[in-house]
C-alpha cells in the first residue's frame, strides 16, 4: 500500500468512527476481512415454573437461517459493556437490559464475511418481551434443531449450564 493511500484510508475510518455513522456495504466487508472485530451475544434467560429459558430470535437472509442469540458487533460509540448490550437489545428485541457479567469469548474461524472475537454476554431484560414467531424463550430440551450454526449451538449450552450453575 503507498503512503497516499495509507493516509486516505486513515481519513476514511476516522469519517466511519462518527457516531450513527452507516458504513456502506462496500467498505463494509473488505474491512470486515481485514481485521478482528468484538461482537456481543446477548443470553437474555428468564426464570420459569419449567425452569430457565432462553431467549432466542429467528434470523433468515442472505447469511443465516435459523434460530441465533441475537447479538451485534461493538462500534466505538459504546464504551461499555452495559451500553452495547442496551444498543443491540433495543435494535434485536425493542427493550433494555441490565448486563450481568460475561461467560464465554470465542474467535469465530468460519464466518460468512467477518473474523469476530463473540463475548456472550448475561442480561436481565429490564421490560417485558412480547413474544412473536420469530423472537421466543426456549428451555434447554425446547432449543429448536434449525440453529444459524454450531457457534450459537456452543452458546446455548455455555448459556444454560452457567445459569443451572449460577442462576442471574
Amino acid at each position: 500500500m503507498t503512503s497516499e493511500k495509507a493516509e486516505l484510508l486513515g481519513e476514511l475510518l476516522k469519517e466511519m468512527t462518527r457516531e450513527g455513522e452507516f458504513i456502506p456495504k462496500e467498505v463494509w466487508l473488505p474491512l470486515q476481512d481485514a481485521v478482528v472485530t468484538s461482537w456481543v451475544e446477548l443470553a437474555v434467560p428468564k426464570k420459569t415454573d419449567q425452569g430457565w429459558k432462553l431467549l432466542l430470535t429467528y434470523r433468515k437472509d442472505e447469511n443465516w437461517d435459523g434460530w441465533h442469540i441475537p447479538g451485534g458487533m461493538w462500534k466505538v460509540q459504546y464504551p461499555t459493556f452495559q451500553e452495547i448490550c442496551n444498543a443491540v437489545a433495543k435494535r434485536e428485541l425493542g427493550t433494555e437490559v441490565e448486563y450481568l457479567r460475561n461467560i464465554y469469548t470465542v474467535k469465530w474461524t468460519k464466518h460468512p464475511f467477518a473474523h469476530p472475537l463473540a463475548i456472550v454476554c448475561v442480561c436481565k431484560a429490564k421490560g417485558g418481551i412480547l413474544e412473536t414467531e420469530a423472537i421466543k424463550f426456549f428451555t434447554r430440551k425446547e432449543v429448536p434443531p434449525d440453529i444459524v450454526n454450531g457457534y450459537h449451538r456452543e452458546y446455548i449450552d455455555v448459556i444454560f449450564n452457567d445459569l443451572e450453575k449460577r442462576g442471574f
